[in-house]
């Protein structure tokens, strides 16, 4: 379990740029002047949504972090769960009274 915990911290080391949220692509109305099609940056910050236009050069890149965090985000779930599998086999918890009989 340790090594493996050890490759998932390596792995986090590795991560590169990292992103929130999602990108959209939104195409032009109907009757509307042929331009586009548009990409939208979307993430929640402190509850509330936050949107970015962005270029086509930008979106490769952004997607990258968005999908790196994501992967990150996977990478510490499974951290935790072996921390904790961890902890509780290398650690004595509260000793447990036995249960009083009633007379």
């Amino acid at each position: 379990m340790q090594s493996r915990l050890r490759r998932l911290a390596q792995s986090l080391s590795r991560t590169g740029l990292v992103l929130q949220g999602s990108i959209n692509q939104v195409n032009p109305r109907a009757g509307a002047k042929p331009r586009g099609p548009y990409y939208l940056w979307t993430w929640k910050l402190k509850a509330k949504t936050h949107t970015v236009a962005l270029s086509k050069d930008q979106v490769a890149t952004f997607q990258k972090a968005i999908d790196n965090h994501r992967k990150m985000k996977k990478t510490i779930a499974e951290m935790r769960k072996i921390s904790l599998e961890i902890c509780n086999l290398t650690t004595q918890g509260v000793k447990k009274r036995k249960p009083q009989k009633k007379d």
